[in-house]
C-alpha cells in the first residue's frame, strides 16, 4: 500500500482500491466511499466515514471508533459482538 500511495502521490493520479478491512481502509486512503447495497452510505476522509453510526447503518452491526494509537487524525474501528470476527459485511438496506 505504501508503494501504491508513493506512485499515486508521485504520478498525481488516484488509485480506487476496494477493501473491506475497515482499519487498513482508514490507515491508508485519503478518502472513503463506503456502499450500502450499491447505493453510497458515505463520502469523505476516513474520520467522516468512520463515525460509530456508519457500520451500523451500512452492515447492522455496532462498532466504537476510538483514535487511532500510533497515526494521529485516523479512526481505530472496534467491531462488536460476530461482526468483529468478520472482515466484511454484505450490506443491508438504508434506514
Amino acid at each position: 500500500m505504501a508503494a501504491t500511495r508513493a506512485l499515486a502521490h508521485e504520478h498525481r493520479v488516484a488509485v480506487v482500491a476496494v477493501r473491506h478491512g475497515l482499519n487498513l481502509a482508514a490507515c491508508w486512503c485519503a478518502r472513503l466511499l463506503q456502499l450500502a447495497v450499491g447505493l453510497t452510505a458515505a463520502g469523505d476522509p476516513p474520520d467522516g466515514v468512520m463515525a460509530p453510526a456508519a457500520p451500523e447503518r451500512a452492515c447492522g452491526v455496532s462498532a466504537a471508533v476510538l483514535p487511532h494509537p500510533d497515526r494521529p487524525g485516523v479512526p481505530l474501528v472496534l467491531l462488536a459482538g460476530r461482526a468483529a470476527s468478520s472482515l466484511h459485511c454484505v450490506g443491508r438496506p438504508l434506514a
